[in-house]
């Protein structure tokens, strides 16, 4: 059976905001019952003082109707929208970069799914807090591929991103080989959940969304309240189990505050300043214990640090230039998110971070073909290659790199 491929028509009307559009196939004809969500709102001016799925027009969505039409009512005119379109028989599309108040027209294909009979399969359904289906969620499916030997079951694992449909439904299709999968799914203003679901075609799965938990606070700095601070939190791992969390930023508004909501719950996360934005305060790391679901973590007014600079400096031991594409990665321990700084093509090269807080970092050097030879001061790599260093004031690493004759860039 031959299947074409729709393309999906979005007309912006600037007046009121809305989003109108029509979902068809190549030839025109229209597609009936097609979610159309705001996945992710951010600020057309000043910074992101929310999560970007976390806005209050995060979720919002439209369905086609008979003649393909769908219109997103009512949207804030000072906003950059992203939109996910999904079907359960078509490959899901994102529309990013959505302005409402300027006229445009968006020509989108989409992909159909092509399902053979024998394939096996689960069935989903993922609601929300009122225990209704929830179109547009995103869900990220992970399962392990047999190798059909007999002392070696596992072979590699593989992950799929899906959206659900309009009736908040998805399907997974793992192949024959596979005996269960892990499921994540997110949706705009809801925690994100997880669970492991056996395969078996004549069962259909459902996942509840929650509120999940909120964590907000205040910093300060001299007595004032500091306003345009990259904060953020990053999930503590308690083993090897995976967690429905993921490290989030927000910047902090006028009066200093700052709020993330919608956290996974009964778990434990790290709240620091990122580093590179050049702030007038830094926070350093400070552990939040796990908070309940439906409850906030009310940490007040946070005390900011002044920060202080950390300078990197690399040079080869023959004078040859650093290759392209090296850098030198700043990270502090047991937080995902760190800042890469570019390294020029030069024999010597020094890059600078100028607001980084008392506290501990690592440090990692990569540069194709080479490894370092030395570091001044003296600091003893960790067995991932990475510095570790405690920083007390202005502080400045002299790296010296010889040639990697393993030929394996670090």
């Amino acid at each position: 059976m031959m299947s074409l491929s729709p393309w999906m028509i979005l007309l912006l009307l600037s007046a009121t905001a809305d989003v109108t559009g029509r979902v068809t196939d190549k030839s025109g004809v229209p597609l009936a019952g097609v979610a159309v969500v705001v996945s992710e709102s951010m600020p057309i001016d000043g910074p992101r003082t929310q999560a970007a799925s976390s806005y209050p027009e995060c979720g919002q969505h439209a369905v086609t109707d008979d003649g393909g039409n769908f219109v997103l009512s009512d949207l804030p005119s000072d906003r950059r929208l992203k939109l996910s379109a999904s079907h359960l028989r078509y490959q899901p599309v994102t529309v990013g970069d959505v302005d409402a108040t300027k006229p445009t027209q968006l020509v989108i294909a989409m992909e159909p799914v092509v399902i053979a009979p024998e394939t096996q399969r689960i069935s989903g359904t993922i609601l929300g807090l009122d225990h209704q289906p929830v179109p547009g969620a995103k869900v990220n499916a992970t399962y392990m591929r047999r190798s059909g030997e007999p002392n070696r079951m596992l072979i590699s694992m593989v992950g799929v991103d899906l959206v659900t449909d309009a009736s908040g439904r998805f399907e997974v299709l793992p192949g024959n080989d596979v005996t269960s999968v892990n499921i994540r799914a997110s949706a705009p203003r809801s925690a994100s959940q997880s669970a492991r679901w056996d395969v078996t075609n004549d069962k259909e799965h459902q996942m509840v969304l929650t509120a999940g938990a909120s964590v907000r606070g205040r910093l300060i700095y001299q007595d004032k309240p500091l306003a345009s601070v990259a904060v953020g939190l990053t999930p503590v791992r308690s083993g090897p189990a995976p967690t429905a969390a993921t490290p989030v930023s927000v910047s902090t508004d006028q009066k200093g505050q700052f709020s993330f909501d919608y956290l996974p719950p009964n778990q434990s996360y790290m709240l620091y300043s990122l580093t590179g934005k050049n702030a007038k305060g830094v926070l350093t790391v400070h552990q939040v214990d796990g908070v309940n679901d439906s409850q906030q973590s009310d940490l007040g007014d946070i005390n900011a640090e002044k920060p202080t600079t950390l300078k990197v400096s690399v040079k080869t031991d023959d004078g040859s230039a650093i290759a392209a594409e090296s850098y030198v990665y700043v990270s502090r321990p047991n937080v995902y998110r760190g800042s890469r700084l570019d390294l020029e093509s030069q024999p010597n090269v020094t890059v600078s971070l100028d607001d980084v807080g008392r506290e501990s970092f690592r440090i990692r050097v990569r540069v194709p073909g080479w490894k370092p030879a030395s570091v001044d001061p003296v600091v003893h790599p960790t067995t991932t290659g990475r510095y570790p260093v405690k920083i007390q004031g202005p502080t400045h690493l002299r790296f010296t790199l010889t040639r990697d004759q393993g030929g394996r860039p670090r």
